[in-house]
């Protein structure tokens, strides 16, 4: 008896070390496909054009671009599954994963409908279509990001981590400001868009990445 739930025990925590392998594989993919769309582009300027850009009409690597934004979609699925097991609240839990779940479709949408592109769906243009999924993804795991940390058990997430998460937040934020601005008609640091967008990506991809280690590292102490 002892044996056989011994052996469950580790089957379970070998399927956890694979979804967190997956996880963690998320972000590198990502950036990778990313940077490989950004070499392939033609007259492309990362200083002052946003990632979204790689897929306009005028760009031969859109394909790479859209396949970076649907394998992230895919594979950052486990997290939220793990955020939801180590929740000391199951409510918060549920609205973490789901979170993650919207993200996920985020990331679809914005692969989907493209930007600088003109053709409507139910009335409002693939452009407006891509920068709201863009927009929705974006704000989704930023919740996550902040709010996992404190919703976790404490033996999970310790101070420094909280830490972490909260500066990474801050900083998303930041760099993301001029991007929500724009609605206003407030222009600001509009020549280094795509270095500001960069600076995000990056920091929301290191979170991702370095949680998804941790979770790894958790079950395989266990």
């Amino acid at each position: 008896m002892r044996k056989g739930i011994l052996r469950v025990h580790s089957e379970t925590s070998l399927v956890m070390k694979i979804l967190g392998s997956i996880t963690a594989i998320a972000p590198l993919l990502f950036l990778s496909l990313c940077l490989i769309a950004t070499v392939l582009a033609e007259d492309f300027d990362s200083k002052t054009s946003t990632l979204s850009r790689l897929a306009g009409p005028d760009q031969s690597s859109g394909l790479i671009f859209q396949a970076a934004l649907i394998s992230l979609g895919i594979l950052i699925q486990p997290l939220g599954f793990f955020l939801f097991s180590q929740s000391k609240n199951h409510v918060i839990g549920l609205a973490l994963w789901f979170l993650v779940f919207v993200y996920g479709l985020g990331c679809f949408g914005t692969a989907i409908f493209r930007v600088g592109y003109t053709q409507t769906f139910l009335g409002f243009s693939e452009d407006s279509l891509h920068y709201l999924f863009a927009r929705i993804a974006f704000l989704s795991l930023l919740v996550v990001i902040v709010v996992s940390p404190f919703s976790s058990r404490n033996q999970f997430f310790n101070g420094k981590w909280k830490i972490y998460s909260l500066t990474s937040g801050i900083s998303i934020l930041a760099f993301a400001a001029p991007f929500f601005l724009e609605g206003f008609g407030v222009e600001l640091w509009w020549g280094i868009l795509g270095l500001l967008q960069r600076a995000f990506v990056v920091i929301t991809m290191a979170w991702v990445f370095l949680v998804a280690i941790k979770f790894q590292q958790s079950f395989s102490e266990q």
